[in-house]
């Protein structure tokens, strides 16, 4: 209710008893099986900038998320899911994939067509992305700059986009950039895109937030290069850096807070992926976390 200005008419004990209660039946049927939720599923409708806005069934979508489905019955209109498929589009980015012999991803597609690849990572509870929007909250991103370093395919600044930011993605790999390209206009994300390693980007824009996912510990090995990555993060962002670690978390939380604005740090939570223990985390320029 109060992410949307609205009053419940409860007092706030009485709030949190309706929900156990809510929850308690929902349980109880997931306990059965998956039959109550197929059956009675919720409502969504495609939104033109390229995702569902869910109509009836929030508890229930919000229930089945948190029980630690990827998944969930929805029902749309059959126009809106031939929307949702980008046909076309999907053709040229499996066509893509095939010229690349790609066979391995890190993130999902959002696509139907595509929802049987298994990514290494984000496919399960509790994800990064969940990590990330859970500590923000209700904070609202719409016109919010974001720069999303070493993108590769796109997946943390097409959320972004998704919620009103304005996304520039940085990729260097030429590879990576063909299918990150395809992939926004799939996903109806609408991106600007840099092919450029990110120490050698220039621009007269300042970003609010940056997103650098498992990128920075490349750079630990040169320090020329990596002296020249820090000072455009210390020289193009703002506010806000969302990290995730290499192997070497502080180590890079040592480097990044020596040699950039950014003072404050707040631990979200340790990862693996491909063989290595990292930490996620969010860097802050205020010592107040506002941004």
């Amino acid at each position: 209710f109060t992410s949307r200005g609205l009053n419940s008419g409860l007092s706030d004990e009485e709030l949190v008893e309706k929900r156990f209660r809510e929850f308690m039946i929902m349980q109880g049927e997931l306990n059965k099986g998956m039959d109550f939720f197929i059956q009675h599923p919720s409502v969504g409708h495609w939104n033109k900038k390229g995702y569902f806005n869910l109509l009836d069934g929030h508890h229930r979508a919000a229930f089945l998320y948190n029980s630690g489905l990827r998944k969930i019955p929805v029902r749309i209109p059959k126009g809106d899911y031939e929307s949702w498929l980008n046909t076309e589009v999907a053709g040229k980015v499996h066509g893509i994939i095939k010229k690349q012999e790609r066979f391995e991803f890190y993130q999902p597609v959002l696509n139907p067509y595509f929802m049987n690849l298994h990514p290494y990572r984000e496919d399960y509870a509790k994800s990064r992305m969940h990590h990330i929007l859970e500590y923000f909250g209700n904070t609202r991103f719409a016109n919010r700059t974001v720069l999303d370093v070493g993108a590769c395919l796109g997946y943390f600044g097409q959320m972004f986009a998704r919620m009103g930011a304005q996304v520039t993605m940085i990729e260097h790999d030429p590879v990576h950039f063909e299918l990150l390209n395809e992939l926004n206009k799939l996903l109806y994300v609408d991106c600007k895109t840099v092919m450029q390693p990110f120490e050698n980007y220039v621009t007269g824009q300042s970003f609010d937030i940056a997103i650098m996912m498992t990128v920075f510990y490349h750079y630990l090995k040169d320090e020329k290069v990596k002296t020249k990555f820090l000072e455009n993060i210390n020289r193009y962002v703002e506010g806000v850096l969302i990290w995730e670690s290499g192997d070497r978390a502080d180590y890079e939380k040592e480097q990044i807070m020596k040699y950039t604005k950014f003072k404050t740090f707040e631990h979200l939570c340790y990862t693996y992926a491909t063989g290595k223990f990292r930490e996620l985390g969010i860097f802050f320029v205020n010592e107040d976390k506002s941004f």
